[in-house]
């Protein structure tokens, strides 16, 4: 078991984010957008995420959060209708912040994000903050 991450003085394991837990769903501009988030296990955390406009997907999205040695990594691979992978292979971010409820991420590696940032906004809604090439986007899923 890797040493247990400090966080404003306080220790933390994967097992503390399990406020992501829960199946969300919510609009992406003229599409939908859905998350599937395991409980954590494992020294891991994983959700499968969906997005779909015009009755057909458009894409699915695998995320990994890591406990590692320090902090928490996070992977990240999509994939278009049909499985078609849109990169070569997973992209690596690194830790940026994490606090009750809220977790921040900045790429490591290239890919599709620049940043990556999920906050709790109550027991039945998520938000998700993506910054990509098209600029900063922000979600707001609901429980379902």
């Amino acid at each position: 078991m890797f040493a247990a991450i400090s966080v404003q003085g306080e220790s933390m394991s994967i097992e503390d984010l399990d406020w992501l837990t829960g199946k969300y769903s919510g609009q992406f501009g003229p599409m939908e957008l859905e998350e599937i988030w395991n409980e954590p296990k494992g020294e891991s955390v994983q959700a499968l995420v969906r997005i779909t406009a015009g009755g057909k997907t458009n894409m699915v999205e695998v995320v990994v959060i890591d406990e590692i040695e320090g902090g928490f990594e996070l992977n990240i691979q999509q994939w278009d209708a049909g499985l078609k992978p849109r990169t070569t292979g997973a992209q690596t971010m690194e830790l940026v912040s994490v606090g009750e409820k809220e977790i921040a991420f900045k790429a490591k590696t290239e890919g599709p994000l620049k940043t990556l940032k999920y906050k709790k906004l109550s027991d039945s809604a998520l938000q998700i903050t993506v910054e990509n090439d098209t600029g900063i986007h922000e979600m707001k899923l609901d429980k379902k």
